[in-house]
Parts: C-alpha cells; structure tokens; sequence
C-alpha cells in the first residue's frame, strides 16, 4: 500500500498531492537558483479582469518581475493607465506588489482581456500611445476591405490560365435539394 495517498479529513481526491507538489516545485527553483528581479520595471500578466460598479475597470494581475507601485503608468494590452490603488487577495490596499505576487489594480482606461501582458511604461503619455498603436493594428488587421468574388472575374482568370480549378462550397436549406446541383456540376465537369 505504500503507493496510496493518505486524504486528510476534510480534503476531497482532486487536492491530493498538492502539498507535494508545491514542495517539488520549491526544490526544483531552488536547485535551477531561479529568482525574479525585483528592482526593475515591473512586468506581469492579466488573471482576470472586469468593471466594478463603484471602482470602474480592475484587473488581477499577476506580478512576474520587478516591483509595481502605486502611480506607475501601465500598459496592459490595449488599455493603458497609471495604478490608483492596489489590493491584495482580501481586500486591502497595498503599496507594492513584486515578483509573484497577484494584486487588483485599479486605473485602467478600459478592462483588459485575460492573458494580457502587463508592462510599465516611462509614463502615462507613453502608454496611451502603444495602447492606441496596439488598437490601430488590431482595426487595420479586422477592416480590410473585401471584394465580392464575381463570376465574370473567375470566368476571366480561367480564359487567361490563371485559374484550373474552381473549388465551390454548395450550402441548401432542405435536406436532399443539394444532390441534383452536385449532379449537374459533375456533369459539367465530364464534358470537359
């Protein structure tokens, strides 16, 4: 039996193992000397984030480097903004925030989506700037402009050898309808 885990009281099968996992985890960073540096420009990533009804857009985060302060200018993904407050997992304000430590920003011009990067930038003009250069290349990539194919053009690139095959994707709206088009198409294509 010495391959069973023992369950605490109280600890149901899916936190089996956990403790020795976090253990495992502590030796291994330990034996590779795997530190953050908390002295530089704080960067992280976005666990969740929302808009409050009384606080506007928050955003959890988690600190992967360096220090976050209170008043340091941000870009987190498309938003940017400068870090009013700060609160830790229960609630309360905090004035710093270092290398693997989640906290609740407050000051985003807008609510990031979860998995953005989190940067601190020189400043707030800054930010706002690579956030709308961010918001401008993901517009630019979504609004370009689609012509409408037109069989007169495909029947002009087939005549000029630019074009040997015509690939069709046939969509009806009854169930068996579809069938005598596919014939005739196959048709088609015989008589060549």
């Amino acid at each position: 039996m010495g391959g069973q885990h023992r369950l605490r009281p109280g600890v149901g099968q899916a936190e089996e193992g956990i403790t020795d996992l976090l253990e495992s985890i502590l030796v291994v960073a330990e034996m590779l000397e795997l530190k953050a540096n908390p002295d530089c420009a704080a960067s992280g990533v976005v666990i969740e984030a929302g808009l409050d009804k009384t606080k506007g857009p928050m955003a959890t985060v988690l600190v992967e480097r360096g220090t976050l302060k209170p008043g340091d200018a941000l870009v987190v993904g498309e938003t940017w903004g400068k870090v009013k407050a700060m609160f830790n997992d229960s609630g309360k304000r905090v004035k710093k925030a270092g290398p693997a430590t989640p906290v609740k920003i407050m000051g985003l011009n807008g609510a990031p989506q979860a998995g953005d990067a989190l940067v601190v930038a020189a400043s707030e003009r800054d930010a706002r700037a690579i956030a709308e250069k961010r918001q401008m290349e993901r517009q630019q990539k979504i609004v370009r402009p689609v012509r409408p194919i037109k069989l007169d053009d495909v029947y002009a690139q087939i005549k000029a050898g630019q074009a040997k095959e015509l690939n069709l994707i046939l969509k009806t709206d009854v169930q068996g309808s579809i069938e005598p088009i596919k014939n005739s198409i196959e048709r088609l294509e015989l008589k060549r």
